[in-house]
C-alpha cells in the first residue's frame, strides 16, 4: 500500500482473526480431530450421511474404527467383520472408513461390493454426498476436487475412484488399493443356489481384482456354516496373510480376540478397556482387542436393550438367533436334520441295552443302496457317496456308507465293490446327474438291481419329504463303536444342511429315505417289469423254506440276468408273504422270522473305514 507522505509502499498491517467462540473452539479441534481419528469423523459425518437419525455411540463401534485404522496403516491386511444388521456397519465400514482414508490417500481406488447392484449404488451415492456435503468440503479441507460423480463411480483429479458393483457382476479391467464387500449375500438366499454363488464368485471374480500392497475388509452379518464368512475362515491359502476376524454378538457369549503387530515406527493405538497395547522386544507393539462384556451382556444398550433383544429373538428361529445375532451359525441348531433326532442299532443285544440303542431286528422287509454322485475327484470338488439301508415297518436301518473323492473310475469301482460288500441289497439307485448315467451305462450288466433316478425336485424340496422320518425318530444308524463308516461326520453334515460345505452323504441318504416311504405307502414298485412279468405263478407263494433262500439272496458267480432273476423271484416271494401275514395267514410270521435275514450278519458287512 502507497502512503501519502513518503509515496512508498508500505507492508500491510495483519490483523489477528477474532477469538473463536468456546462452541467454536470445541468444532475446530473436533474437525482437527476428525482427520485423525475415524470414530470421531463418524460421529460428526452422521448428520450427512444418516439425516433426521440420531447417532447411537457404542464401544463396537470405536472398536471397528480401531479395527480399520490398523488396515489404514497397514498392519492388518485383511480384515473380517460379522455383526448383525441394525449396528451401523455400513455407515462406518462402507462410508465413514474410504472417505476419511481419501483425506490423506485421494489416490486409493475402490472396489464396493454387496450382494445387489442397486444396493451397492445406494451405498456409492451415500459416500458421494458426503464428500460433497460442506462438512467435507469446508470440514475437512480435502486436497482434491471431484471429477466424476455418478451412480456407479466417483472419482477425483488425484486418480482415486470408488466403484460400486454386485455380487456376480463384472469387474473386468478393474483393481483396487481396497475391496470392501459389505453383506455380500442376502438373508433371503442362504438357502438357495447363491449360498454357493457368492462364494464362487468371490473366489473366482473378486478376490483377484486387488493391487499390490492392498487391503480387503469384509462386513456381513453371518447367514449359514458355508457363506462367505465361513468359507474363508476354513480354507488355508499358502501365501496369503490370514485373516483378522472381529466377531461382535449381540448378547456376549465367549466373544472374539484379536491380535495384530504393530511395527518399530509405527502409529500404536491408545490403550482401552477392550484393547492392550504391548512393547516387542523388536520395538514395536503387540495389540490385542478382547470383547469385553460379561456374559449374557448386549451389544449396544443405547440402541437395542435388553428387553428389546428378548423381543426381537422370539420372534426369530433358533437358527437364525445363531446366525444373524450371534454370528455364529451353530451345527444343527434349527435344522431340518438336527443331532438329536437319530436314534442307533447294535447287533449284540447286551450292549445295546448297556448303551441306550435298539437291537438291530433279525429280519428286514427290504433292502436299497442309493450314490450320489460327483462330476470329478479333485480336492475342490464333491465327494461320491454310497449308502446302503434296509426298511423294518416304519422304521429305516442305516447299514453302510462309503464317502470318498471320486473320478469316474473311482467311482465305477465303488459302486461295483460295495454292491458286492451288501448281497442283501437287490436295489441300488444311482444319481443320473453328473458321472451317473455313464456309470449306469458302465455297470447295469454287473451290478443286480441297478438303475438311475433322477432329482426332479429341489434339494430343499427333497429334504421336507423325507424329514418326517427323523423328526419321528425312525431312523436308526449303527453305533459308532461298530460302524464301518464316520457316523459323526455324517451326523454333523446332516445339521448342516442346507448351510453346510458339503451334502453328498445328505443327498445320498434322501435318496434312500424316499425310496423307504415309496416302499411303505406302494410297497416293492422298484422291481424291474421284465423279470417280474416273466416269474412263473408258481413262485407267487411263500417259499417252501429257508435252506434254500441264501441262494436265492446272494446270487453271486453268477451270470448278471440269472442274478437278476433269482432276485426278482425273492421279491414276488417277499410279496406274497408280505400279503399273507396281513391277512393273517397261520405261520406267516414263522416263516418271515425264519427267512428274513441273510446267512451273514448284515450289521458285519460295513466297508472297513470311511471310504
Amino acid at each position: 500500500m502507497r502512503t501519502a507522505s513518503t509515496g512508498c509502499y508500505a507492508a500491510p498491517v495483519l490483523q489477528a482473526p477474532p477469538p473463536l467462540s468456546l462452541d467454536q473452539a470445541k468444532t475446530f479441534r473436533a474437525l482437527e480431530a476428525a482427520r485423525s481419528d475415524l470414530g470421531t469423523y463418524l460421529r460428526l459425518s452422521w448428520p450427512f450421511v444418516n439425516p433426521g437419525t440420531p447417532f447411537v455411540p457404542g464401544w463396537h463401534l470405536d472398536a471397528m474404527a480401531e479395527h480399520l485404522r490398523a488396515v489404514t496403516d497397514g498392519h492388518i491386511r485383511r480384515l473380517l467383520i460379522n455383526v448383525g444388521p441394525g449396528y451401523s456397519k455400513t455407515s462406518l465400514v462402507s462410508i465413514a472408513w474410504p472417505t476419511w482414508e481419501w483425506l490423506q490417500f485421494p489416490h486409493y481406488r475402490y472396489l464396493c461390493a454387496s450382494h445387489s447392484q442397486p444396493l451397492s449404488e445406494d451405498i456409492n451415492k451415500q459416500r458421494r454426498d458426503l464428500v460433497s456435503s460442506t462438512f467435507y468440503r469446508q470440514g475437512m479441507r480435502p486436497g482434491w476436487a471431484l471429477t466424476e460423480a455418478g451412480v456407479r463411480r466417483i472419482a477425483n483429479n488425484k486418480q482415486g475412484s470408488m466403484v460400486a458393483v454386485s455380487v456376480g457382476g463384472a469387474v473386468t479391467g478393474r483393481h483396487g488399493d481396497r475391496q470392501i464387500m459389505d453383506d455380500p449375500l442376502d438373508a433371503r438366499g442362504a438357502w438357495t443356489a447363491k449360498l454357493r454363488d457368492h462364494v464362487e464368485w468371490w473366489h473366482s471374480v473378486f478376490k483377484s481384482r486387488i493391487r499390490d500392497g492392498g487391503a480387503t475388509v469384509l462386513v456381513t452379518q453371518r447367514l449359514a456354516g458355508s457363506d462367505l464368512s465361513g468359507d474363508l475362515q476354513d480354507r488355508v491359502e499358502d501365501g496369503a496373510a490370514p485373516w483378522t476376524v472381529l466377531r461382535l454378538e449381540e448378547r456376549y457369549d465367549g466373544g472374539c480376540t484379536t491380535v495384530w503387530q504393530v511395527p518399530r515406527g509405527g502409529a500404536f493405538p491408545s490403550e482401552r478397556p477392550w484393547l492392550s497395547v504391548l512393547p516387542t522386544s523388536a520395538g514395536g507393539a503387540e495389540v490385542t482387542f478382547r470383547d469385553p462384556r460379561a456374559t449374557g451382556e448386549v451389544l449396544c444398550p443405547g440402541r437395542h436393550d435388553d428387553a428389546a433383544v428378548r423381543e426381537l429373538w422370539a420372534e426369530m428361529s433358533a437358527a437364525t438367533v445363531a446366525a444373524q445375532r450371534q454370528q455364529n451359525p451353530r451345527r444343527g441348531i434349527g435344522s431340518i436334520f438336527p443331532l438329536d433326532a437319530w436314534r442307533f442299532w447294535h447287533h449284540d443285544a447286551a450292549r445295546a441295552a448297556a448303551l441306550g440303542c435298539v437291537h438291530l431286528p433279525s429280519s428286514f422287509d427290504a433292502w436299497c443302496g442309493a450314490f450320489d454322485t460327483t462330476f470329478q475327484g479333485e480336492l475342490s470338488s464333491d465327494f461320491f457317496v454310497g449308502i446302503v439301508g434296509a426298511s423294518r415297518g416304519a422304521y429305516l436301518f442305516v447299514h453302510g456308507l462309503v464317502h470318498r473323492r471320486a473320478d469316474f473310475r473311482q467311482a465305477r469301482t465303488i459302486v461295483r465293490d460295495f454292491a458286492a460288500t451288501w448281497p442283501a441289497c437287490d436295489r441300488w439307485l444311482l444319481e443320473k446327474s453328473a458321472n451317473g448315467f455313464a456309470i449306469y451305462s458302465d455297470l447295469r450288466e454287473i451290478v443286480p438291481g441297478l438303475r438311475y433316478v433322477v432329482a426332479e425336485k429341489s434339494k430343499m424340496q427333497r429334504a421336507d419329504a423325507v424329514s418326517p422320518l427323523t423328526e419321528a425318530r425312525q431312523v436308526f444308524l449303527p453305533h459308532p463303536e461298530i460302524a464301518g463308516f464316520d457316523v459323526q461326520g455324517f451326523l454333523e453334515e446332516m445339521a448342516d444342511f442346507p448351510g453346510g460345505k458339503h451334502d453328498d452323504r445328505t443327498d445320498g441318504f434322501m435318496h434312500l429315505a424316499q425310496w423307504h416311504l415309496d416302499f411303505r405307502r406302494k410297497g416293492d414298485d422298484l422291481d424291474l417289469p421284465e423279470i417280474r412279468s416273466a416269474l412263473p405263478e408258481a413262485v407267487a407263494g411263500p417259499p417252501p423254506g429257508p435252506e434254500g433262500l441264501p441262494a436265492v439272496r446272494h446270487a453271486l458267480g453268477l451270470p448278471p440276468v440269472v442274478s437278476l432273476a433269482l432276485r426278482g423271484m425273492q421279491r414276488a416271494r417277499g410279496r406274497a408273504l408280505r400279503e399273507a401275514m396281513r391277512r393273517g395267514v397261520p405261520g406267516a410270521e414263522e416263516v418271515s422270522s425264519r427267512i428274513g435275514t441273510p446267512g451273514r450278519h448284515p450289521g458285519i458287512w460295513a466297508p472297513d473305514g470311511d471310504g
